[in-house]
Parts: structure tokens; sequence; C-alpha cells
């Protein structure tokens, strides 16, 4: 809900943080987003408004009030014998099957959920997976490991697509880590 008084009392910037902080909804449904997405959308915004400076759509004003916030974001790893875990799970889903399978190979290889879901035969010869990385658009040669040969022969010498989003994907990964007892 937009309130002038409080946007001549604290500024845009103020209204702005608070809406993104309190009231906007996330992806998992309820209201506020993470500091490091906030962070992201002022980010944005100082990119628009540049934009629209260089372009003299609107004169220039200073940014300075516009703080990007930021927080170190907690790293998550799996252990070794984890993995296996993983990769030993009888599992009766294909959808979960699938997952799991793709989540060691992006273990083994590296790649990202949207560079597998690329990921084509011709990608794959003489041992190694040669692809060009879309994030940064740079040619990659990846030794394939005995964990992915496994996942190859598991799944007739390649790995099984995954249709749906990457939060589908992420919330099956999660089911699939909660029954190996990975709930860390």
């Amino acid at each position: 809900s937009f309130d002038v008084f409080r946007l001549q009392e604290n500024g845009f910037a103020k209204v702005f943080e608070d809406y993104l902080r309190f009231d906007a909804i996330g992806i998992d449904g309820r209201p506020g987003l993470a500091i490091n997405t906030v962070g992201k959308n002022i980010k944005n915004l100082k990119s628009f408004l540049n934009w629209c400076f260089d372009r003299e759509i609107t004169p220039r004003f200073p940014l300075k009030h516009l703080v990007t916030c930021t927080e170190e974001p907690e790293t998550v790893y799996l252990t070794e014998s984890e993995i296996e875990r993983l990769e030993k799970l009888p599992l009766e889903s294909i959808v979960e099957k699938k997952v799991r399978d793709n989540f060691l190979f992006a273990c083994e290889t590296g790649l990202r959920f949207g560079d597998l879901k690329k990921l084509k035969p011709h990608h794959l010869n003489d041992g190694n997976l040669k692809i060009t990385q879309s994030k940064t658009q740079k040619p990659v040669t990846i030794p394939l490991s005995d964990r992915v040969l496994r996942v190859l022969f598991r799944n007739d010498g390649f790995l099984p697509p995954y249709e749906n989003s990457v939060t589908q994907y992420n919330k099956v990964l999660r089911l699939v880590a909660e029954k190996a007892d990975i709930n860390d």
C-alpha cells in the first residue's frame, strides 16, 4: 500500500527498502525479501536511473542515499559421505531420480542448473564434457569422474533431462536430501 506521508517523511529510498524488506512477497510466498535480494533490487534501480541519466530522460540527482545492503550468505556444502549417501539412496520416484542424478552430475562437474538443462549428447566425448557455460560464455573441458560415469551408465549414457524450474528442482532436492538424512 502506498503512503504519501511516509514517502515525504522518510524519502523514497527508505520507503522502497522497507517495502522490499517487509511487504514484498518472496519466492516462498511470505512477505519480506532476503537482505541480498533487497540489495540486488536497489542496485538494479541505481543502474536503471543511471541509464535514464545517460539518455537524458531525467535530470541527474545524487544516488548516494540508495545504499546497497548485503550480507555474507551461509555457505552450505556436502561432505563426501553425504554425496555417497545421495548416490546410493534407493528412490521410487522418477522425478526424484532425475533430480538426484542431475545434482550429482552438477557436484562432480561444477555446472550450473541452466547449463545442465542445455546439455546434449555431443557435449560428452572421449571421457570429457566440453561445453560453453551460459553465464560466462567461456568454453570448459571437464574430465568425467567415476561418479559421473556411474550416473551416465544408470541413465543409458546420458543425463536425464529435468524440465521444471530451478525452484521446483530445489524443492525436490530438499526432499531427496531429507530421505538421505541430510538435514543441515
